[in-house]
């Protein structure tokens, strides 16, 4: 879930936003050790490290890929914009970081009263979620559906992948790049920008610096596996029922994340789009799809102030309920779901002599809905804190995701040690006095990185702490970077690292064996990486991993894992080889058997998969205008 506390001030000298964040990339891997890389790295930690000291207006958190002078640019200005003299400010959004859309209409509204000709761009989604997207700016906006992404090459933002920052840039009316601001940095003076992007004359010696177009985050992967010869290795999986999902404009589903329930009456979808970050429901037995409702009452009493004051901040977004996208369902309760929910609430208003400052911080919870009545019914906090602190990690770990087993009746959740990369900048772990436990390569970290725990299920007290990251992340130098798959049934949980050749079963902490897909070479490095990994080498990690697992499923008698696999030559998201099933015997980790599953149904393409209780695999297809849900039968 990506969360933020805000500080909003409001006074006569302007507007002010703080966020306070963390920002990860989520994928899957290539890491090389020679000497040229190692230096490649040491020069991208020193700009890194550079551009911290910068003022925030001028840092850089990836290297942006913009044309410093473009034609293409001009011929976009002078179609869509009236410019006679001076700049125009062109904003790049892209689904996934509704705090963008917040910021984005805060500076685009700026922009517009001071007579900047504004325009957005908006990387398309689906065409119910599409629909009635321009109400959602404060400024024109065009919506780029086209598959490649035409409008977004124009300013060198190639296909890459699906959750990616929003831009704002600048330009002459000659299509020269002026300015440019990476709309999710931890700090926004909104008159200060909306000021660069009126009077930049020329680009900042700062900026232009860490201008790199050639260096893109979209990465071809280098390894991977034919379609002709995965088709020919294995059976083709047969699909025993397909599922229309009847999507309306009132109930829009984006790109989704499919999760089943032990029955498979309950169809939840995790999404995350510019106007839609919840979750929506699908009822087999009524064939309803529903929104996943927000307990308002509840989400209410989480702020101090007056209710006009609350209802002011809640229509203009400053105040958001964020669903994050790992749910699970109660393995014993089939209309039994938890989620994780991060409310925005006013902590604190402070009267000062010339202003008034209105702190926006968070509090986190595990929700408890009864898909029957569609409503929550139980609020327990994300995790005890003086519980865990037993253990000696008091604020330092952080919940990742959680699952239910019912016998006996307990939480058991994925968790992270605060440490680069998902929670500490790259740049703390060059202070002098910067915890050597947060640097992913080192002994200490290793030693605290802790990688599941143990809940009350009624509480959310923490009752015991398990197993450790595998040592290759610490080789690597990766950290916490990929989260773990994580399922359940009755009596256990099932937990994949990613990079691993093994699955782990909880509370007992058992170890199966898997057969993987990935590079070998990151699954058992053979050399201590001297930094860690900076974005750069995460892209080439999560390139040439070769495979990447997308669900897991546990029963009473097996374990299942199905796998993406990457196709050489071509964007690791963007493989066309079908996806490939594995069952497993639970209590010797045999391999029973494996399974193709298409990439493609009906001119959908596969876009997320689950497994019910019973071990039958759900895949979600989905094109621009349909989705549909596809089961496959576990006896094959």
């Amino acid at each position: 879930m990506k969360r933020a506390n805000l500080l909003i001030t409001a006074a006569r000298g302007g507007l002010v936003l703080l966020l306070l964040f963390c920002l990860s990339i989520g994928g899957r891997g290539y890491a090389g050790h020679d000497s040229d890389e190692e230096e490649e790295q040491e020069q991208e930690i020193q700009e890194i490290l550079r551009q911290s000291a910068l003022r925030p207006s001028e840092r850089v958190e990836n290297p942006p890929p913009f044309p410093l002078q473009s034609e293409r640019v001009a011929n976009f200005i002078r179609e869509h914009l009236s410019c006679k003299e001076g700049n125009v400010a062109v904003l790049l959004l892209q689904p996934g970081f509704r705090h963008t859309v917040l910021i984005a209409n805060l500076i685009g509204e700026e922009l517009t009263k001071k007579g900047v000709p504004t325009i957005g761009i908006v990387k398309g989604e689906r065409a119910t979620t599409d629909v009635g997207l321009s109400g959602t700016f404060k400024f024109p906006i065009i919506v780029d559906t086209t598959q490649n992404l035409v409008l977004f090459s124009i300013f060198g933002v190639a296909k890459g992948p699906g959750f990616s920052t929003g831009w704002l840039t600048a330009w002459s009316c000659s299509g020269e790049l002026r300015y440019y601001y990476n709309l999710y940095q931890p700090r926004l003076s909104v008159d200060s920008v909306v000021e660069q992007v009126r009077s930049s004359t020329s680009l900042a010696p700062a900026l232009r610096s860490a201008l790199h177009p050639e260096k893109q985050n979209v990465v071809l992967a280098p390894h991977g596996y034919r379609l002709d010869s995965v088709v020919q290795a294995y059976p083709q999986a047969q699909h025993s029922a397909v599922i229309p999902i009847p999507e309306t404009p009132a109930t829009p589903l984006g790109w989704a994340k499919l999760h089943v329930s032990s029955r498979g009456r309950w169809l939840y979808f995790a999404q995350a789009g510019v106007t839609h970050i919840g979750g929506m429901i699908y009822d087999l037995v009524h064939q309803i799809l529903t929104p996943l409702p927000i307990d308002s009452v509840f989400f209410r009493k989480q702020s101090v102030g007056s209710d006009s004051l609350f209802r002011a901040f809640l229509k203009k977004s400053y105040l958001q309920a964020l669903i994050a996208g790992g749910v699970s369902y109660d393995p014993c309760a089939d209309s039994i779901l938890t989620v994780a929910i991060s409310y925005a609430k006013i902590q604190d208003i402070k009267l000062r002599e010339r202003d008034t400052v209105i702190v926006i911080g968070k509090t986190n919870w595990t929700v408890f809905y009864d898909l029957s009545r569609n409503a929550p019914f139980q609020h327990i906090p994300e995790y005890d804190s003086s519980s865990i602190g037993r253990f000696g990690f008091i604020d330092n770990l952080h919940l990742i995701q959680r699952v239910l087993i019912c016998d006996p009746p307990l939480l058991i959740g994925t968790i992270i040690w605060k440490s680069y990369p998902q929670s500490v900048p790259l740049p703390d772990l060059y202070r002098p006095d910067a915890q050597l436990s947060a640097n992913p390569t080192t002994d200490e970290f290793y030693t605290m990185a802790r990688s599941w725990a143990i809940f009350d299920r009624n509480t959310g007290r923490c009752l015991a702490l398990g197993g450790k990251i595998d040592i290759n992340k610490k080789l690597l130098g990766i950290g916490y970077m990929f989260d773990p798959l994580m399922s359940s049934c009755p009596d256990a949980a099932i937990i994949h690292e990613p990079l691993t050749d093994y699955v782990i079963l909880v509370p007992d902490g058992i170890s199966r064996p898997i057969k993987t897909y990935y590079a070998p070479e990151l699954v058992h490095p053979t050399k201590q990486a001297r930094y860690p990994a900076t974005p750069t080498k995460l892209y080439r990690i999560l390139a040439g991993a070769r495979a990447w697992p997308t669900a897991v499923g546990i029963t009473a008698k097996e374990y299942m894992l199905v796998w993406d696999l990457y196709e050489p030559g071509r964007p690791y998201e963007d493989s066309r080889n079908p996806y490939i099933w594995q069952r497993y015997d639970r209590a010797t980790g045999k391999l029973i058997g494996e399974w193709f599953v298409p990439r493609f149904q009906d001119g959908m393409r596969a876009q997320s998969a689950d497994f019910d209780g019973e071990g039958n695999l759900y895949v979600l297809y989905q094109d621009y205008r349909r989705s549909a849900v596809y089961m496959f039968n576990y006896q094959q």
